[in-house]
């Protein structure tokens, strides 16, 4: 039987989770280490961030996380510590891998817009702005965006 926290954070991201975590801080003054564990905490972030509720009304006693302030904590060290960030790009290179033995395009992607004008023509405008100038933007490998002139324009 699976729980709420099995079906939140599955062991496959949990393998991927639990290296990136950094290790629980030494208790201040000889206090008693952590009792809430990691996976449960992650769990919960989990659920706020696919129901995007307020933290008073996350369900702590269901989730086995002790309260939402535990929660918030551990949120708020963790993404200090780069927790998410390293998680994006280890998420973001499995994927490349994952694309690269599909045999997917690695070309970089194009996207043609105008720059509005919201002087006097207003938002709802479709007229580019006075000096005509279009670009376009150019999205390379490394998810980097660079602006560069559309010279086709």
């Amino acid at each position: 039987m699976t729980t709420l926290i099995d079906d939140l954070v599955p062991d496959e991201l949990w393998a991927l989770v639990a290296p990136l975590l950094p290790a629980s801080p030494r208790p201040p003054y000889g206090g008693r280490y952590r009792a809430i564990p990691d996976r449960n905490c992650f769990a919960a972030i989990v659920y706020m961030a696919r129901t995007s509720t307020p933290w008073r009304l996350l369900p702590a006693r269901e989730l086995g996380c002790g309260s939402p302030a535990t929660c918030w904590r551990r949120l708020t060290e963790w993404a200090e510590a780069g927790v998410f960030d390293a998680l994006h790009l280890e998420v973001l290179d499995r994927l490349g891998e994952r694309g690269r033995e599909q045999g997917l395009d690695q070309h970089p992607q194009f996207v043609r817009y105008e720059v509005v004008s919201k002087g006097r023509h207003g938002p709802g405008s479709c007229q580019t702005n006075p000096k005509g100038a279009k670009r376009r933007l150019s999205r390379s490998a490394s998810r980097q965006t660079s602006w560069a002139p559309d010279r086709a324009a």
